[in-house]
C-alpha cells in the first residue's frame, strides 16, 4: 500500500538524485537554525556546490488539506534560515509536490511578492522545474 509517507519518501530521494547528478554535495534533514517561535528550523535538504549553498524545504499535498495556507509561513521560515546564515546559504527552495494543490500557480509565478516584504532569497518551484534545475546544476 502506497502511503503518504511513502509518496514523500519516494520524491525526497528523486530531489537527493537529481542534486547528486548536478553535482552537489547533499545532506538530509539538517539543523540549520531557529524556526519562528523558537523552535529548531530543519531543512529537507542542503545542497552544496561551487559557487554557493542552498536550502530546499519540501511540501507535499495529495489531498485536500490546509497546506496551501502554511506555503506563505513556509517562505517566510526559509527567508530567515537564508539571512541569518551570514552568507552560508546563497537562497532557499520551496519546492511543492503532489497533484492536490490548487494554486500552486500562484505561488510558483510569485504571487506571494507583493504580500511579502523578503521574498527574494526564497523561489518556490513545482517538483519537476527544481528536478530539472538540480539536474543541470542551475539553483
Amino acid at each position: 500500500m502506497v502511503t503518504r509517507e511513502t509518496t514523500r519518501a519516494l520524491v525526497q530521494r528523486e530531489i537527493a538524485d537529481a542534486l547528486h547528478r548536478g553535482g552537489y554535495s547533499v545532506q538530509t534533514r539538517v539543523h540549520v537554525g531557529e524556526r519562528l517561535g523558537g523552535h529548531e528550523e530543519i531543512a529537507d535538504f542542503t545542497a552544496e556546490r561551487a559557487g554557493g549553498s542552498y536550502v530546499v524545504r519540501l511540501m507535499t499535498k495529495y489531498t485536500p488539506g490546509t497546506s496551501e495556507e502554511k506555503v506563505p509561513f513556509e517562505v517566510i521560515s526559509l527567508d530567515g534560515v537564508v539571512r541569518s546564515s551570514q552568507g552560508a546559504f546563497r537562497r532557499g527552495y520551496l519546492v511543492l509536490a503532489g497533484d492536490a494543490w490548487t494554486i500552486r500557480e500562484f505561488y510558483v509565478a510569485g504571487g506571494l511578492n507583493e504580500h511579502l516584504v523578503h521574498t527574494d532569497l526564497v523561489t518556490i518551484l513545482p517538483l519537476e522545474a527544481f528536478l530539472a534545475r538540480a539536474s543541470a546544476s542551475t539553483l
